[in-house]
């Protein structure tokens, strides 16, 4: 009888200690599960307060992380390359990205000057690359400089987040840049440039009008303060090694030094500098240091009155005078 009663006892608890760890497995699976959900679903944060904007880790290590910087999602960008198109944006961009504080989508979404309405910004969210908390998420399209509405928009997005947006902008010689234009225009087929000096300083030329910026400025200036708007030569971005530039980019985000002078070398075939850590360099074609046509004579001094009146604006609403020899070997 008592052996019976034994015999009885282990086999009760065998099946308890099964059903035990059966359960157990699936509380772990189930929480497992939840993990693996957590790392591939998209974060609107629309109630997530200001966790996914705390600039104050961005140069810490990754032991110093809490469990919430374990996690990658989609964030919005708190940073905006707004311009100026043909005066090294995508350059800028494409260098920044090597940074590992910085993520971002590498292509222009166009979304402040042709899909923003003020109610869609999980499309604009689900544009993004996914990113740990401590990282910055950045986006460029050049156009919104020059989109009437642009600014306005991307205010009510600032508003919307509940934090000071950076905004940063790059220009270059207007005389060059509306050349580049016009050739960019050209490649893509869009005109037939017969005639470079015509369509360059006509009075209604998009060419012309996207490189007044001191107009296109005083524009931004009446939604954002001056201080969130870090200005940089695309002159000296172009022609010299870029790491001073990409220096005051890592300064006014708040982020560590990473790039070196020795990371760039000045391509001599391609007419402009590489990064040679990853062997990183444009094709030839994206080089900006010739062109088949050249302005007139005629045509220049017009474009250098129109521009140099604009400048003196630009100047001094930004603080900044890079003395550029305007149309210099154009």
């Amino acid at each position: 009888m008592v052996r019976r009663n034994a015999r009885l006892l282990i086999s009760a608890l065998v099946v308890l200690t099964f059903l035990y760890y059966l359960f157990k497995d699936d509380g772990d699976k189930s929480n497992s599960t939840d993990s693996l959900n957590g790392l591939h679903t998209r974060h609107l944060d629309e109630d997530a307060g200001e966790d996914s904007f705390d600039y104050d880790k961005v140069n810490q290590t990754e032991e110093d992380y809490g469990p919430e910087d374990k996690t990658k999602k989609k964030r919005f960008p708190t940073v905006l390359i707004i311009g100026s198109q043909k005066s090294g944006t995508t350059s800028l961009l494409k260098f920044l990205l090597f940074h590992p504080t910085l993520v971002g989508p590498h292509r222009e979404l166009h979304y402040f000057d042709k899909q923003a309405n003020g109610k869609n910004y999980e499309l604009y969210l689900r544009q993004m690359p996914k990113s740990w908390q401590h990282q910055i998420t950045i986006e460029k399209t050049p156009n919104y400089l020059t989109k009437v509405e642009s600014a306005e928009r991307v205010l009510k997005y600032q508003q919307h987040l509940g934090v000071d947006l950076k905004l940063i902008l790059i220009v270059r010689d207007p005389i060059r840049r509306s050349i580049s234009h016009a050739f960019h225009t050209k490649a893509h087929h869009r005109i037939d440039l017969k005639n470079l000096t015509s369509e360059v300083i006509a009075d209604n030329s998009i060419y012309r009008r996207s490189s007044l910026y001191g107009e296109h400025f005083q524009r931004w200036l009446n939604y954002f303060r001056r201080d969130q708007f870090l200005i940089l030569d695309g002159e000296k971005f172009a022609k010299e090694n870029p790491t001073s530039t990409l220096r005051q980019v890592e300064d006014f985000l708040g982020i560590m030094h990473m790039f070196k002078e020795d990371d760039f070398g000045f391509n001599e075939d391609k007419g402009f500098y590489c990064y040679n850590p990853t062997d990183y360099c444009f094709p030839k074609h994206r080089g900006h240091s010739s062109y088949p046509q050249k302005l007139t004579p005629a045509g220049k001094k017009i474009l250098t009155g129109v521009f140099e009146k604009d400048l003196e604006k630009f100047w001094h609403l930004s603080g900044v005078n890079y003395n550029w020899v305007l149309g210099a070997d154009v």
